[in-house]
This record gives C-alpha cells, structure tokens and sequence, in this order.
C-alpha cells in the first residue's frame, strides 16, 4: 500500500512539473495563447480551446508563410511553429519563430467552413527537384532517401530500367510487395521521381510515382516483440533503460497482472 501512495505521489508531481508539456504541446504554444489572449480581449488558455494542433515547418523567409504587402523578410530558411487554435467556433493560425522572437497571426477562419484544397503546385512541390519547366505536371514530394529499404505497392511492378527515363530499357522487375534496396536519388524527369535501385543483384532506376501516384513506398518498420509479463524466472534478465529524475524507488517494475508497482 505504501509503495503505491509513493507512486501515485510521483505521478501527481510529474502532472504538475509537466504543465502543457503533459498535454503534448511544446513550449511555444504559450505564445500562441497569449497573443490569442490579447486578440479576443480575455486570458485563453488551452483548456478553453475545442481543438487544437501544431506542427513544425521550414520556411524560406522570415515571413513563416504570411507576408504582408509593403514589408520586406530577411531571406534567409526559418524554421517555426504552427499552431492551429479553435476557439470559439474559430481557426487561429499563429507561426511562431523557433528563437520564439514574435508571433504572427496567419490567418483565421470559421471552423465550420470547409478546409481549401491547396493549389497543385503547394501539393506536390519538391525542393529535390528544380521548378518544371512551362508546361511541365509538377514533382512530387518524396517519402523516401537514400539507404533506406523500400517495396514496391501491392498491385503494381516495378520495372528497374537502366537509364532514369520511361523510355530506358529494362533492366528486371520487382514484384508488387517485394522489398529492395535504395542506393541514391532522386533524379527529376519530366515530372517523375527516380530512384537507384538493386534488387537481385541487378542496379538499376526504380520510378517513386507521379501525378500524386506512388508506386514505391518505404518499407514497414519491423512489428515489436510481444509484451512479457516479469517472473521469477526472467527478472534477472531485465535491463535498465532509463531513470525518472528523482526517483523515490531505485527500481520500479510492475508485477504480471499489471496491478502492482514494486
């Protein structure tokens, strides 16, 4: 009974140290609620909104994707926060700068009213490829880099040419769900992505996909081991992984029926 109290202490003291953070929001959403605060007329915290999210995106300029006519932006890559607040029956969009030097109100909008599609060019620009040329469908963006193990899309074969062209003749194919190797890319041409390939010892270009398509795609990660409940038998063999700053216990581990902590 005491080691739970104990437990329950420690857990009680991690929700409090926690703040946002326990609620998986990073520190710069503080920022966000604060200018949202001033906006609105009245403290807001993130309790009081119906819905929130954030992301973290790279943006060419200083404007993190909202400039305003008549100001100019060091041009220079900014990395910032995304956070996308609903309050009120209302979108909040605030960018906020990874050296949490200022917000910027994006953009707000009716969180009834439909999301816009993005334009094409937003959907499949790819900073690994140049700008198409007049006339040319746009690039894709990649899931995949060199290194990695990928597959080839349960319903499609993958021709391995030996040129990166459509035209190139080929060189072997790779079943539908077959697993091979990435060796470079990609190469951009005429709006297809190639990769370099070997599978079955034969080197070749692999083509990710266009039009929004993919033929190709990341291989799954390995599936983890199955839980094993701590025995008698098996407790010796029990590693170490982490500690909690503060640890009340040296140890913590939960008996098989998961119903207490020793």
């Amino acid at each position: 009974m005491c080691k739970r109290i104990w437990f329950v202490l420690l857990v009680v003291m991690l929700i409090i140290v926690g703040g946002v953070q326990a609620q998986g929001a990073p520190e710069p959403i503080n920022d966000a609620l604060a200018a949202l605060s001033a906006q609105v007329g009245h403290t807001v915290t993130i309790n009081d909104l119906s819905w929130w999210m954030w992301r973290q995106e790279v943006f060419p300029d200083a404007s993190l994707g909202c400039p305003k006519e008549g100001q100019t932006y060091a041009q220079v890559l900014t990395t910032a926060y995304v956070f996308e607040l609903t309050y009120n029956g209302i979108v909040y969009d605030y960018r906020v700068p990874l050296d949490r030097t200022g917000v910027i109100l994006c953009s707000q909008r009716d969180a009834n009213a439909p999301t816009p599609t993005p334009p094409l060019e937003e959907q499949y620009s790819n900073t690994l490829c140049p700008p198409p040329e007049a006339g040319e469908p746009p690039y894709m963006r990649t899931r995949l880099v060199a290194g990695i193990q990928a597959r080839v899309v349960r319903g499609y074969i993958g021709d391995v040419r030996q040129d990166a062209r459509p035209e190139a003749p080929v060189a072997t194919q790779i079943p539908g769900g077959a697993d091979f190797e990435i060796l470079a890319g990609p190469l951009c041409h005429e709006g297809a992505l190639w990769w370099q390939t070997v599978y079955n010892g034969i080197t070749g270009w692999v083509q990710e996909g266009q039009d929004g398509t993919f033929f190709i795609e990341p291989k799954a990660p390995n599936p983890l081991p199955p839980l094993i409940a701590i025995t008698v038998d098996n407790a010796a063999a029990l590693t170490e992984l982490a500690q909690l700053e503060g640890n009340i216990q040296p140890a913590l581990d939960f008996s098989p029926d998961s119903n207490y902590l020793a």
